[in-house]
């Protein structure tokens, strides 16, 4: 696991990780997951969501639409589930502004909402991936971006560990290197910095 240990202007010590595995097996109040403003909500994490869940979660953001571009619906837990994490998290991303717009809004909510740890998967990296950002190395640079400029906004913010979660299972897959090099890009600019 890769972690990196990190003060806010005003004292507060955040931890980021990234872990390899099943978002829905690793510990976390929440995890963090964008959706799209039409309802079509089947692939990646909503299928995960959907294996362990049930609607339960999904059923919370149906009953908020329309939605709107980086509007933030918190799904809570209702009936018990056998995924590690509590709630969900959904931020809505139609896929017209910068992922680190995206990410801001959603840890913005998680603070609103008083969630210390939350976890999120690598978003726009798979199909999604080329729509804004050009390439994985910008989703993460972007991706990043939105964390940092989270905690500079908000430097006392009740979040105060983030698990990114690299799909494991992906990373067998010869014709699809990409997570591994999204978990190299991640724990380079984790380690390293955003410099671009």
């Amino acid at each position: 696991m890769t972690q990196k240990v990190f003060k806010t202007s005003t004292g507060k010590e955040k931890v980021i990780d990234l872990q390899f595995g099943d978002i829905a097996k690793i510990p976390a109040e929440a995890i963090i997951t964008a959706i799209n403003p039409g309802g079509d909500w089947y692939g990646g994490i909503d299928g995960v969501i959907y294996e362990r869940c049930g609607q339960q979660f999904h059923n919370q953001a149906e009953d908020a639409m329309p939605l709107q571009d980086k509007q933030v619906i918190v799904a809570k837990k209702k009936t018990p589930h056998d995924a590690k994490f509590t709630d969900v998290i959904f931020v809505v991303d139609a896929l017209k502004v910068f992922l680190n717009q995206i990410i801001q809004a959603a840890l913005s909510g998680a603070n609103t909402y008083g969630y210390k740890h939350v976890s999120l998967p690598a978003i726009r990296t798979g199909v999604m991936l080329g729509v804004v950002e050009p390439n994985a190395e910008q989703a993460v640079i972007q991706l990043l971006r939105g964390i940092d400029q989270h905690f500079v906004d908000f430097p006392d913010s009740t979040v105060e560990h983030i698990t990114f979660v690299i799909w494991e299972p992906m990373l067998v897959h010869e014709n699809n290197p990409t997570p591994q090099s999204i978990g190299g890009r991640l724990k380079q600019k984790l380690l390293n910095g955003v410099t671009n």
